[in-house]
């Protein structure tokens, strides 16, 4: 399965419109569609209920979407790590949040506080606190700030299985 396949769809099914969609991956809306229905028929599952001008996940897109969606994350952090292994002293922090923790001044203190060096590529995520946990297992995220940490136990069994 092509990854360029896999940016197709998600960028489409975030969007719902195959031109806009198109447009943003800077390609037409041809080759697009084209792309959409390889994928479709390569896992034998249609994604999309075809609109008008609008394209909606079906119950197996969204689903799909959600495997998607961490699995294009992770790609970029690999590609980012790649290309830091040429400088020792360059890397990337990826960092998990909730609104509250803008709010509340945590992450804007714990930011200065952290003083990384140059070199140091911080991303920030704003999502809810489940999405911030399974993208810790994914090591799709290296920090989270929470609104409830999670048992610390339910981190550990989880690891195990």
């Amino acid at each position: 399965m092509d990854i360029k396949l896999l940016r197709s769809f998600a960028t489409v099914a975030l969007l719902e419109h195959v031109g806009q969609a198109a447009e943003r991956l800077h390609i037409s809306q041809s080759p697009l569609s084209r792309q959409i229905q390889q994928l479709e028929s390569e896992l034998g599952v249609t994604l999309f209920h075809r609109e008008k001008k609008r394209l909606r996940l079906t119950e197996a897109g969204r689903k799909f979407l959600d495997e998607v969606t961490p699995f294009l994350h992770h790609h970029e952090r690999l590609k980012d790590y790649g290309r830091s292994l040429m400088h020792a002293d360059v890397g990337r922090l990826d960092i998990g949040y909730v609104e509250a923790a803008i709010h509340s001044r945590l992450l804007p203190e714990a930011l200065a506080r952290l003083n990384a060096p140059s070199g140091i590529d911080i991303h920030l995520h704003a999502m809810r606190s489940k999405q911030q946990q399974e993208l810790l297992q994914e090591r799709a995220l290296d920090v989270a700030l929470l609104h409830t940490p999670p048992e610390m136990s339910e981190l550990f069994l989880q690891k195990k299985c």
